[in-house]
Parts: structure tokens; C-alpha cells; sequence
């Protein structure tokens, strides 16, 4: 199983989505950011709407910012129509607690739910 590569993947899409919020900050130019927002994949804007909502207080909020993360990136897998399937939760349930138990995997968890809570949908959080 290549869990690590693919969060170390995610990690620098997470990465690579703040890059691009940095840059459209500075450029004068809507078509520009119109283009780099229609090339993502539809789940991760999603995602970052999300992330958005988790109260700072949440003592919760990295696990949570997580597991958005986690189905975004299988919304993104298997199509945005199995988000209505009861089935996909007990999946990233049982994913998450997968990787949770690895603390290597965890570690990197950890890493990119750091990063997700750095965002905001449309800005940078401070």
C-alpha cells in the first residue's frame, strides 16, 4: 500500500493550492485566477470551504480538517456521486482510523491537516 505517497501527494497539493492563493493575491488579473481555480479538481474547493467552518476552538479541528481531506481526495477517486452513499462515510471512517494507527502515516496526517487549517476558502488565514 502506498498511503504515504499518496498523502505526501495531497500534502503538496495542499502546498501547491496556498501557492496559488499567494499569487492571485499579487496579480491584478481575474482571468488568471478565474484559470488556475477551473483546474483543480471540483472536491477541492469543496474541501476548502469546508475547512473553513472549523471553529479554531475545536479541539478536534485537525482530525476534522483530516478527514475533509480524506474525502475530498476519494470524492476525487470515485466521483462526486458516491457522496450520497451511506457506505462512503463508514469507508473514510475506517481509513482514517487506519491511518491513525500507523504513526508514521499519522505524522503525515498531521502534517497536512496543519496545512488545510492554514486556509480558508478564497484566502490565507493569518
Amino acid at each position: 500500500m502506498t498511503s504515504i505517497d499518496g498523502i505526501s501527494r495531497l500534502t503538496d497539493l495542499i502546498r501547491q493550492r496556498v501557492g496559488k492563493q499567494a499569487a492571485s493575491h499579487t496579480r491584478k488579473s481575474s482571468a488568471n485566477t478565474d484559470a488556475a481555480v477551473t483546474a483543480e479538481p471540483p472536491s477541492f474547493s469543496h474541501l476548502i470551504d469546508r475547512v473553513g467552518t472549523i471553529s479554531p476552538d475545536d479541539p478536534e479541528r485537525e482530525r476534522k480538517a483530516f478527514r475533509y481531506f480524506l474525502e475530498a481526495t476519494l470524492l476525487t477517486e470515485f466521483g462526486m456521486e458516491v457522496i450520497n452513499d451511506p457506505g462512503f462515510y463508514r469507508l473514510v471512517d475506517r481509513v482514517q482510523a487506519q491511518m491513525e494507527s500507523n504513526p508514521k502515516i499519522h505524522a503525515a496526517a498531521k502534517s497536512a491537516a496543519v496545512l488545510l487549517l492554514r486556509m480558508k476558502a478564497g484566502s490565507m488565514q493569518v
